[in-house]
This record gives C-alpha cells, sequence and structure tokens, in this order.
C-alpha cells in the first residue's frame, strides 16, 4: 500500500518517455498516462527561457499506447493535428492522427 502512495505522489516528476519539437518555441511530450489512464498522455509545452518548459495542454483521452514517434501536421492559433505511430496493439490505426480540442489559443 505504501508502494503505491510513493508512486502517485512522483508520478508528476517523471521525465517524458518520449519528446517531439513542434517548433522552436514548443513541443509534445508523452508522458505515463497515470493510475486510471488507458493510454499514454500527451503533453504540449512552451519553452521559458531556453530552459523552463510551462504546461499548455494534457490530452489523456486517447488509448494509444507504446507511442514511439509524433509528427505534427499543423500547429496554428486554435488547431493542432498530429501524426501519432505507436506499437499498434490498439484499435486505432498506425499512424493515429489525433486532433486535441486546445480550447484556448497558443500563441
Amino acid at each position: 500500500m505504501g508502494f503505491v502512495f510513493f508512486y502517485l505522489i512522483a508520478l508528476p516528476f517523471q521525465p517524458p518517455m518520449a519528446k517531439s519539437e513542434i517548433n522552436e518555441k514548443y513541443n509534445v511530450e508523452v508522458r505515463v498516462g497515470g493510475f486510471f489512464a488507458c493510454g499514454e498522455s500527451l503533453v504540449i509545452t512552451k519553452s521559458e527561457f531556453g530552459i523552463l518548459d510551462k504546461l499548455q495542454y494534457v490530452g489523456n483521452n486517447s488509448c494509444v499506447t507504446g507511442i514511439n514517434k509524433i509528427e505534427t501536421l499543423e500547429f496554428k492559433e486554435n488547431k493542432v493535428e498530429f501524426l501519432i505511430y505507436h506499437d499498434g496493439k490498439t484499435e486505432f490505426e498506425n499512424p493515429y492522427k489525433y486532433q486535441p480540442d486546445v480550447g484556448l489559443p497558443f500563441f
């Protein structure tokens, strides 16, 4: 029981499993989905001062696992679109086209 408690505390501080550059300011990271997630999380971050990453978006709604590559198809003010390459163990096509509902502009 104690192990689960410490795992949940340490989960937000784990490094990303993979990181891809969107442009010179933005990155997309693949992180462990969390305790109740069915797949891995996609996190869009913005580089601040060259060393700090500010969280812009977290997407937990796709159940894609084994993500090994992410290509950015479109990155505009209110529209983001990725091609996600994964292990193919889920019912999703490979590569999977993912359009997160960002809601707020990034710029």
